[in-house]
């Protein structure tokens, strides 16, 4: 499965403080009960990468790829603020890597 993340860094310091790496590997595909799936293993990476070193105010725009079974129609993605940082900061965030399907009721509207 591939992702096309937008991410934006908003310091709550001083713009040009501090330096945010972001690295494909702060992200993680999980199942609803949280256990996680390996990372998958590419030839290449998918382009662009979504990999950056990122002042406040800045964004980038990037592919992660991740490894999910076909069983599973509710990935989630765990994103780790911190991770290989020397830093922590605070705990992860999780998103929804599907989409919602709208319920189309069947048959004419009931009265």
């Amino acid at each position: 499965m591939l992702a096309r993340i937008r991410f934006a860094y908003s310091a709550r310091t001083k713009p040009g403080e501090r330096v945010y790496s972001l690295d494909p590997n702060q992200f993680t595909a999980i199942n609803s009960q949280g256990a996680a799936y390996s990372a998958p293993l590419l030839a290449a990476a998918p382009k662009p990468e979504l990999r950056a070193a990122l002042h406040s105010g800045d964004s980038v725009e990037g592919w992660v790829a991740f490894e999910v079974p076909h069983n599973n129609r509710s990935p989630l993605m765990m994103f780790q603020p911190y991770t290989g940082s020397v830093f922590n900061e605070g705990g992860a965030s999780f998103f929804k890597l599907y989409q919602s399907s709208a319920v189309v009721p069947s048959g004419p509207p009931r009265r």
